[in-house]
């Protein structure tokens, strides 16, 4: 028998793979055969019949494609009905069922399995069969028409590991949202000449994904400790800035008037330094990720599950409102400071001597005189200060120009795909903490490299 590996490089008696196999079924409920998962799931794209990637340890998948519900309901087979297994191959490849969770199941009017936070999961009532659409239970008779048509909008496949034992894992989970629309409106945008109805009222979003993951409630435990650290720093630099600023613009320590001038630029003073300190915040967070993540051997760390549906106890939602909150910190400085340098009035004095005299006209009676000043020795002047304004160590353009073409010529992108292994670019849905610290990387690093 084998034994799942956690080790990158393929080793004598050992998987480091999933194997998942799908029990079929018919509508009356006749076992038709096993068959090994593949690209299944993605069930109304017309993929290949080949080995997925999401199946090796550690390698997450997303993929979000168009499916034509009008194909589906002229010409797709009768539905049928699955369960899905584990193989087991520390048992001799035994079966292991694994549990689905329907987020339309109702149950005596309620609806178990929608969840907004993970503390609701308790609760949660598991199945076992699922299908991916259905065209004809809507029937009201055997020749009939169907007047409704449902499919799995979003699936999902889960495999968490052990906390005690992280070389074990917990029973996978699939997770599946089923919609259903009427046919009748799959005709309201109109038909072509065939009599077929126009895409725009026929093509649906499907989403497959799978995640790997972990326990990370410690985590966010030391987490959010640093970040109450963190904060404790914004607030003091922030008001020492504040205190300099005022001391710098009064007579006296303490004589500075209060108004909502003062308050503006204290709002500004803390928004911009909130930015400065947690982007760096963010950029650490995000490399340990990145390190322990994409550059490991043996897979010891995943990345935390994406639960979208959750919204603000989603495991990325704090990073996320994060970084939006230091970019409007600094946009907020930014306009602050327009708004001072454009009530500014600058006065140029320039004691630049007369270095020569202008003769008199012949036989006019006046002496000479010294000549004036060049009035485009002045413009000259604002000019080189207008520049100075906006100069830069390093050139905005080219940094940005460099990193396009890293990220996107050299796909040096895909490094952010939630694969354990940064040498894989193999093109993928990008992880938003991973890709941060790619795209800041290579851009810091091609600022730095310019000064």
């Amino acid at each position: 028998s084998a034994c799942l590996s956690l080790n990158m490089d393929e080793k004598a008696g050992t998987v480091d793979y999933l194997q998942f196999v799908l029990a079929r079924y018919d509508l009356n409920g006749t076992f038709l055969g096993f068959s090994n998962a593949t690209n299944e799931f993605e069930w109304c794209s017309p993929t290949l019949n080949q080995v997925p990637r999401w199946r090796k340890f550690g390698f997450g998948h997303k993929r979000t494609y168009d499916c034509n519900l009008f194909n589906v309901l002229r010409y797709f087979d009768e539905p049928e009905f699955y369960d899905l297994y584990l193989v087991d191959f520390s048992r001799d490849g035994a079966l292991y069922p694994v549990p689905v969770r329907n987020r339309n199941l109702r149950d005596g009017g309620r609806y178990p399995n929608e969840n907004t936070n993970v503390d609701q999961e308790a609760d949660d009532l598991l199945t076992r069969r699922f299908f991916f659409y259905d065209q004809v239970s809507s029937r009201t008779s055997l020749n009939g028409e169907a007047t409704v048509i449902r499919y799995a909008k979003n699936i999902k496949l889960t495999t968490t590991v052990q906390d005690l034992e992280p070389s074990k894992i917990l029973p996978p989970l699939l997770e599946i949202l089923y919609e259903e629309v009427l046919v009748a409106d799959l005709f309201q945008a109109g038909v072509d000449e065939l009599g077929n109805p126009h895409s725009s009222a026929t093509n649906v979003e499907l989403t497959f994904q799978v995640e790997y993951t972990e326990n990370y409630e410690g985590f966010w435990r030391s987490t959010a400790a640093f970040f109450g650290i963190t904060m404790t720093m914004v607030g003091l630099v922030g008001l020492l800035r504040l205190y300099n600023w005022s001391r710098r613009n009064s007579q006296l320590p303490g004589d500075g008037q209060i108004d909502l001038a003062f308050i503006a630029r204290g709002i500004s003073y803390m928004l911009s330094t909130f930015s400065s300190v947690f982007f760096w915040f963010l950029f650490c967070y995000a490399a340990y990720f990145f390190v322990f993540f994409k550059m490991q051997d043996n897979v010891h760390l995943l990345l935390p599950t994406n639960r979208e549906e959750y919204g603000s106890y989603n495991d990325y939602y704090p990073f996320v409102i994060t970084l939006q909150v230091c970019f409007f910190g600094q946009v907020a400085r930014m306009l602050e400071i327009v708004v001072r340098q454009s009530n500014v009035d600058v006065f140029f004095l320039d004691w630049e001597k007369p270095r020569g005299r202008i003769p008199s006209k012949r036989g006019d009676g006046t002496k000479s005189r010294f000549a004036p000043i060049s009035i485009w020795r002045t413009l000259f002047m604002v000019n080189e200060y207008a520049e100075m304004q906006t100069y830069r160590r390093y050139s905005v353009e080219l940094a940005l120009i460099l990193t396009a073409t890293l990220l996107i010529g050299a796909d040096l992108q895909f490094a952010a795909t939630p694969t354990p292994n940064f040498r894989d670019l193999t093109p993928g849905t990008l992880n938003i903490v991973l890709r941060f610290f790619n795209t800041s990387f290579w851009f810091l690093l091609i600022v730095y490299g310019e000064i």
